[in-house]
């Protein structure tokens, strides 16, 4: 029986540290989304600029507009995409902005486990489509995912907006 105990003991200190204490988390996941960006007939659109927009309020597209012309306008659009928070399509109508999502989840000695809620808007805009905005998880087709899916892809189809002809 003594020979048993180191065994007993090792049972016990193994269903510990699976079972054993976790604590909560919460804080946020920091994301790339990549965006494909076609017209209706499924034609990439390059220099369409994609703008998600985050909860601060200051990185808003329409606080930049209302708060900043000119040269100052310029420098904060300069500062958001090296922040990766706004971007322009390439000739293949692709670019990849950064996000920052609200995230929480359990830590065990194992790591940490969780999700991470995509609640944000993004908009669109290209010269002869005006802008667009979408609801982030209607393009990535959930709002809640977990901390290990980090390849987000969005297609957006944009429609051309008529012009006013002169009468």
């Amino acid at each position: 029986m003594a020979n048993a105990a180191p065994f007993f003991l090792g049972g016990v200190a193994l269903l510990l540290l699976v079972f054993g204490p976790s604590s909560s988390w919460d804080g946020a996941a920091n994301r790339p989304i990549e965006f494909s960006v076609y017209d209706a007939e499924g034609r990439p659109i390059a220099g369409a600029q994609v703008w998600l927009q985050q909860r601060s309020g200051t990185t808003d597209k329409s606080f930049i507009d209302e708060h900043f012309q000119g040269e100052e306008r310029e420098l904060m659009m300069q500062h958001l995409r090296e922040l990766r928070l706004v971007g322009e399509t390439d000739g293949e109508g692709v670019v990849t902005v950064q996000g920052m999502f609200g995230a929480g989840g359990s830590k065990t000695i194992f790591g940490r486990r969780g999700r991470y809620l995509v609640d944000q808007d993004v908009i669109i805009s290209a010269d002869g489509f005006g802008d667009e905005t979408f609801y982030l998880p209607n393009l990535l087709g959930k709002i809640k995912f977990s901390l290990s899916e980090d390849d987000l892809e969005a297609k957006v189809f944009l429609k051309r907006k008529p012009t006013n002809s002169a009468r």
